[in-house]
């Protein structure tokens, strides 16, 4: 026999047993009339279930006027049209379901219904991104459109200028590094993260490094291992270049997006990698007069063939050395704004 909360036995007449049975059967009706029901959570306990002998009794109000039948319940709602019938007969979502409390159910039960599907589709071009960054390439700004929910077409100006003074082999060298390139980078996020895989193409607008050369009168300096002394009168002076191709692949690897899709109005991309930018190429160009390590015979060295010799195998020398270094290495960090 069902017991009440407060110990009572509740009987045919019991007002419990009444509560009990009706509440048993607002849920049925319930179930018969709004559809599928789900448990609100479930880690919540099924509510007890009690099983009578005989037929269920029906349960009348005190006027006698309506009986609510435990088996079943007719409860009819307003006529719906087609398309509402449609809509409600469809399979559920179970990744946009959600349950929505109903006065009278029992144990947290409730309504499932379909969420508002959240829209995630990027139209191309339909947002910018503005960065400036700086790295291995020199203080670079960007800009950055989205082509879909994973890439992004990214365009980038990176400028950069040095000068340095130092000595070699008894030449006085000043030389200045100028890099002034553009790129343009695909940028795919696989993981739908910040971290990206950014191919790309870059064109330099006269990459180089220059040097000037200057030996003071009456010092020595080695030229293809031969032993020159700069003339007194007519100082070796002259000039170095060193330059890359004009343009060459790259990749790239980093984390952070300039388009985050979380709707972010910053970030801070990292990236690193390398282009691929060919052998570079030394040029030397030398005048003046050289005297043997005496001093005591001095030539022009412009019309001196041993000493061009010498100095187109020094050049020879110089560009073997350089010859692996292929790759430029990218390191590049930087803020990022997006409207």
């Amino acid at each position: 026999m069902p017991i009440a909360a407060d110990g009572a036995p509740m009987t045919p007449t019991s007002p419990h047993l009444r509560i009990f049975l009706l509440s048993i059967a607002v849920n049925a009706a319930s179930y018969a009339a709004l559809g599928q029901v789900v448990p609100s959570s479930p880690s919540q306990d099924p509510a007890p279930q009690t099983q009578m002998a005989g037929p269920e009794p029906s349960l009348a109000t005190e006027s006698g006027a309506m009986s609510h039948s435990v088996e079943s319940a007719d409860i009819q709602g307003p006529a719906m049209g087609p398309g509402a019938e449609a809509e409600m007969n469809a399979p559920l979502d179970p990744a946009s379901a959600e349950v929505v409390p109903v006065a009278g159910m029992a144990n947290g039960m409730g309504l499932v219904q379909n969420r508002a599907p959240v829209h995630t589709n990027y139209r191309p071009f339909r947002r910018i991104a503005l960065a400036a960054k700086m790295g291995t390439l020199g203080a670079g700004f960007e800009v950055a459109v989205p082509l879909s929910r994973r890439t992004n077409l990214r365009s980038t100006g990176n400028i950069f200028s040095y000068s340095h003074t130092f000595n070699q082999d008894g030449v006085d060298y000043t030389g200045t590094i100028s890099l002034r390139s553009m790129q343009t980078t695909l940028d795919w996020f696989p993981f739908h993260g910040g971290f990206h895989i950014s191919p790309g193409f870059f064109a330099y607008g006269g990459n180089h490094v220059k040097g000037n050369a200057s030996v003071p009168g009456g010092q020595i300096f080695t030229l293809n291992s031969t032993d020159y002394r700069s003339s007194m009168i007519d100082p070796i002076n002259g000039s170095g270049k060193i330059t890359v191709n004009n343009a060459g692949p790259g990749l790239t690897v980093g984390w952070g997006n300039l388009l985050p899709r979380n709707r972010r109005h910053f970030s801070f991309p990292f990236e690193i990698g390398a282009i691929y930018e060919g052998a570079p190429k030394i040029a030397l160009q030398l005048g003046g007069s050289a005297c043997d390590s005496t001093g005591a015979f001095c030539t022009t060295v412009a019309s001196d063939p041993s000493f061009q010799q010498n100095l187109s195998d020094e050049q020879a020398k110089l560009n073997k050395d350089v010859e692996p270094y292929k790759f430029y290495p990218i390191i590049s960090f930087g803020l990022a704004v997006n409207f």
